[in-house]
């Protein structure tokens, strides 16, 4: 960045340095904030908590309603991917990528091989393994 840029966008800031938030650390993870600390800036964390797990349950069903039974595969995957390569951004993107494709190219092969002269659904291969496993993320998590 170029150092005049800099110094006149310092200047400008109306927010002190001690006042910004923390982007993060080095190796991508995100800054924590408590529920104590979110209380104390007048937040009602109860009532946040609950309207983020119906947005995210709503845009949960949006995306397989619209999608399909294989849309499923970008909730699941990343997950999974999380569990086996850590909570870095910079490798969970690209992981998960190529997790879902070998995903899917697996259930697909599975479909197409099981009951030989009939093709099954692929959506029913992935729901038959990734509905248990969510479920294990879920219980797991409690």
């Amino acid at each position: 960045m170029d150092p005049r840029i800099a110094r006149y966008c310092s200047k400008r800031s109306t927010v002190s340095r001690r006042q910004q938030i923390p982007r993060g650390t080095a190796d991508g993870a995100e800054a924590e904030i408590s529920d104590e600390s979110a209380a104390s800036r007048g937040v009602d964390v109860h009532r946040t908590q609950r309207l983020a797990f119906l947005s995210a349950s709503l845009a949960t069903g949006a995306a397989v309603s619209l999608g399909g039974p294989v849309g499923f595969i970008g909730i699941v995957i990343p997950h999974l991917v999380r569990l086996i390569v850590g909570a870095d951004h910079r490798l969970v993107l690209p992981a998960s990528a190529f997790g879902g494709a070998a995903f899917l190219v697996l259930c697909d092969t599975i479909s197409r091989t099981a009951l030989s002269p009939l093709e099954v659904p692929v959506g029913v291969i992935t729901a038959i393994i990734g509905g248990p496993f969510f479920l294990w993320l879920l219980i797991r998590n409690r």
